[in-house]
């Protein structure tokens, strides 16, 4: 009797390798599709919280007629145990939709007296870049942040001597000062000229050898970049603009404005637009 030849089954072995290097050259080709996706995705979540930030910042100087002190308690000349430490960022908090975290701290206590520590404990999402998805949210019980507030170059921090001339010299200061707020009178350079706050995802700066990770945490005002911006953008997480963002970081404006300043931005219009008097053209962006 006369039998149809049998259907073939499977795949031969050669026609196995073939599909296996369709699917390879396609997952390569989308691969980065969806990784650049997930970034621009990211990119926006970063920008969206930055724009937050600076609507706070504007609030706070509408009810203030000023911006938040960069860190008040800072002092280095006060002992330890009574230091504050409290943080521009606990000032923002009725301004950005976080009263009830607001409502739990007592000012007239330190940020890490025992009656703060639910209030500081929090984990804000307005302080935290999604693209540190991944990394520690808290560090010794206290919320980490992933931006900083623009004090000046070295010297207009908690240890400069007390009479240092960057602390009374406008040009070498930013507006997130330790123990004294900035009024907007005071940025003669333009408030979308210059920078309030930055990126400064999982800081650590280092000193005498050892390293301090309490500068990420939002409720401590050490959070506050004071050491200047040595080195152009992305370059190192030590007390200096950083994001894990490629090429660029974010950076927020005294006017509430965002932008992603680039990696080879000019480091002559990078240090312009991070102190507030220096009278310098920083357009050049």
């Amino acid at each position: 009797m006369f039998q149809l030849p049998r259907s073939r089954c499977g795949f031969t072995l050669v026609e196995l390798l073939v599909v296996i290097a369709i699917i390879g050259a396609l997952v390569g080709l989308l691969l980065p599709a969806v990784q650049a996706a997930r970034e621009s995705a990211r990119r926006t979540g970063c920008l969206n919280n930055l724009k937050q930030i600076g609507i706070g910042l504007s609030q706070h100087v509408s009810v203030h007629e000023a911006l938040p002190t960069g860190c008040e308690g800072c002092d280095y000349r006060v002992p330890f145990a009574e230091k504050t430490n409290i943080s521009w960022n606990l000032h923002l908090l009725p301004f950005i939709e976080q009263q009830q975290v607001w409502q739990l701290f007592d000012d007239s206590k330190s940020i890490w007296d025992a009656d703060n520590l639910q209030a500081v404990s929090a984990i804000i999402p307005t302080y935290l870049c999604p693209s540190s998805t991944g990394e520690p949210r808290t560090s010794q019980q206290l919320g980490l942040t992933d931006y900083g507030g623009m004090a000046g170059i070295e010297g207009a921090g908690w240890n400069a001597p007390p009479d240092s001339i960057h602390l009374r010299h406008p040009r070498a200061l930013g507006v997130m000062l330790y123990e004294v707020p900035t009024q907007p009178s005071e940025i003669t350079d333009g408030l979308a000229q210059t920078v309030a706050a930055a990126e400064c995802a999982r800081r650590s700066i280092t000193i005498e050898g050892f390293q301090h990770d309490y500068e990420t945490e939002w409720a401590n005002g050490h959070n506050c970049l004071a050491q200047g911006q040595n080195t152009p953008i992305n370059v190192t997480p030590d007390n200096e603009i950083y994001s894990h963002h490629p090429s660029a970081a974010g950076v927020v404006f005294c006017d509430g404005h965002v932008e992603f300043l680039s990696d080879s931005i000019d480091q002559v219009v990078l240090l312009a637009i991070l102190t507030r008097a220096g009278e310098e053209l920083a357009d050049e962006r």
